[in-house]
C-alpha cells in the first residue's frame, strides 16, 4: 500500500535523523489509524501503543488525549468495547485538562456512541450534551472569526460586493427557478414510480393470495380423497374381518354338528380342528384395525380420554366399532363374543358415558366426536 509505504519510510527517517518526538509520535500513531481502517488492527496495535509511550515520555498532553482516542478504535476494532471506553474517558479528561475542543468534540462523540451501543442512556446523553456544547462553542468561535474577517475585508471591497451580490441574486433567482422546475418534475416522477410500483405490489399480492387460495384447495381436496380412501381401506378391512369371521363361525358350527355323530378318533380330530379355528382371532389384526381407524378418525381417542379416562382397551375398541356404526353381531363376529355380550357392554358404555338417562342414542353420541 502507497500510503503504508510512506509511513514506512517518514518513521524510518524520524527514528534514525533523531527528529523531535512529536513527530514521530504523530507518524506512529497515523499509520496504527490506517491499519484499523484497512481492517487489520492486529497490525496497529504496536504502533499505536509506541507512540502513546513516546508521547508520555514527552508529556505531550494532547498527542496522549489523541493515542487514547486511537487506541480506543482499535479496541473496539477487536471488539473489546470496555477497554475502548475506559481510553476515550482518559482521553476526554486529557482534552479537558488542555482545553484542546477539537480532541474533546472526537472523543466525546465516540463516548456517546459507545454508552449509546451499550443501552446506557444517561451516559450517552451526557457526552453528547457535552458533545453538542463544545461543538456550538467552536460554531461560535468560527463564525466569530468569520465576522470579523467579513467586517475587515468588506470595508476594502464593499462597491465590488454589492455588484456581485446583486450578479449573484439573480442568479440564484435563475437557479431557484430551475431548481424548482426540476423539484417539481422529480416529485411528479417519484409519485408515477410509487403509483405503478404500489399497483405492481398490489396486483402480484392478489396474484399470490390466488395462487395460495388454489394450492390450499387443492390440498384440501387431497386430504380429502386421501382421507375417504383410508375410510373405505377401513370398512373393507372391517367386512374382510366380518367375512372371516363368519365362514369360520359357520365351519365351526357344521363341525360340531358332526362331532355328535363321528367316531371317537374323528371326535379328537374335529375337536382339534375347532379349537384351532377358534383361535385365529390374531391379535394384530386388532393392531393394524387400531393403525387403520386412528389414521380415519386421529383425535377420537383423545377426545374419548378426555369425557372419561378410565375406558379400558375393550371399551375403547368397542366405541371404534361403534362408530363405524358396527351392529353387536357384526362386533361379535370380530370379536369372537356373543350378541348378548356385546349388548352387555353397550349398556355399561353408555353408564360411563353418562348418557343412561339421556334420548341420545350411543352411536349417535359416538359418531358425533
Amino acid at each position: 500500500d502507497l500510503a503504508e509505504n510512506y509511513y514506512q519510510k517518514g518513521i524510518l527517517l524520524a527514528r534514525q535523523g533523531g527528529s523531535d518526538p512529536e513527530i514521530l509520535g504523530i507518524l506512529l500513531n497515523n499509520l496504527g489509524t490506517l491499519f484499523i481502517e484497512q481492517g487489520y488492527p492486529e497490525k496497529s496495535y504496536e504502533y499505536l501503543i509506541e507512540s502513546f509511550r513516546l508521547r508520555q515520555s514527552s508529556n505531550d498532553l494532547v498527542g496522549m488525549g489523541q493515542s487514547h482516542r486511537t487506541l480506543a478504535e482499535y479496541y473496539m476494532a477487536i471488539n473489546d468495547e470496555h477497554t475502548a471506553i475506559q481510553h476515550l474517558n482518559e482521553g476526554y479528561r486529557l482534552a479537558l485538562q488542555v482545553g484542546n475542543m477539537s480532541l474533546l468534540t472526537e472523543v466525546a462523540i465516540k463516548l456517546f456512541e459507545a454508552y449509546q451501543r451499550q443501552g446506557n442512556a444517561d451516559s450517552a446523553l451526557k457526552y453528547y450534551i457535552a458533545y453538542a456544547d463544545v461543538n456550538e462553542k467552536l460554531n461560535r468561535e468560527a463564525a466569530a472569526n468569520t465576522l470579523t474577517q467579513f467586517e475587515i475585508t468588506s470595508k476594502y471591497e464593499e462597491s465590488r460586493q454589492l455588484m456581485r451580490l446583486e450578479q449573484q441574486r439573480k442568479e440564484q433567482r435563475y437557479l431557484f427557478v430551475g431548481l424548482t422546475l426540476l423539484l417539481i418534475l422529480a416529485i411528479i416522477s417519484l409519485l408515477y414510480f410509487l403509483s405503478h410500483s404500489r399497483n405492481k405490489r398490489l396486483r402480484l399480492e392478489a396474484e399470490n393470495i390466488q395462487l395460495n387460495a388454489q394450492k390450499m384447495e387443492l390440498e384440501k381436496d387431497s386430504l380429502e380423497k386421501e382421507l375417504e380412501i383410508k375410510k373405505k381401506e377401513l370398512t373393507t378391512n372391517v367386512m374382510y374381518q366380518i367375512q372371516k369371521n363368519e365362514l369360520i363361525y359357520e365351519i365351526v358350527q357344521k363341525l360340531q354338528k358332526q362331532m355328535a355323530t363321528a367316531q371317537r378318533p374323528d371326535q379328537r380330530w374335529l375337536l382339534q380342528t375347532i379349537r384351532d379355528l377358534e383361535r385365529t382371532h390374531d391379535t394384530s389384526v386388532w393392531q393394524e384395525f387400531e393403525v387403520r381407524f386412528e389414521q380415519v378418525h386421529n383425535d377420537f381417542y383423545q377426545k374419548l380420554n378426555e369425557i372419561d379416562a378410565s375406558l379400558t382397551p375393550n371399551e375403547r375398541r368397542l366405541c371404534a366399532f361403534l362408530k363405524l356404526n358396527m351392529s353387536s353381531k357384526e362386533i361379535s363376529l370380530i370379536t369372537g363374543q356373543s350378541p348378548r355380550t356385546i349388548d352387555v357392554a353397550r349398556t355399561r358404555l353408555r353408564k360411563k358415558l353418562n348418557l343412561t338417562n339421556s334420548d341420545t342414542g350411543l352411536v349417535e353420541y359416538l359418531a358425533a366426536l
